[in-house]
């Protein structure tokens, strides 16, 4: 899996890093937290992949990561679907 996060670092192309993104979510990596800063990403379907990737990761960082992009951004699908993420992935706290 280290060797799909060297290409996630060294990807500049939208679409083949959203596939990479793809990838991501439906492996287990060990540190999925390389996927972060992709959820600011300014490119919307990268955002959207990254978001989407960390349905495989149900973590406090995962969701706190989440929670983060919610409070931040402005953009309608980015918040719907990092709502919608974190329905499956929230912990206890976060649902109630």
């Amino acid at each position: 899996m280290d060797e799909l996060l060297a290409q996630l670092n060294k990807e500049k192309n939208a679409y083949k890093l959203s596939v990479l993104l793809e990838k991501a979510g439906r492996r287990k990596m060990e540190d999925y937290t390389a996927i972060f800063p992709y959820l600011s990403d300014k490119r919307s379907s990268v955002r959207e992949a990254a978001i989407q990737a960390l349905r495989a990761y149900k973590s406090s960082d995962a969701e706190e990561a989440l929670i983060k992009l919610i409070t931040e951004s402005t953009d309608e699908y980015d918040l719907t679907l990092a709502n919608s993420v974190l329905s499956e992935i929230g912990t206890k706290q976060f649902l109630t």
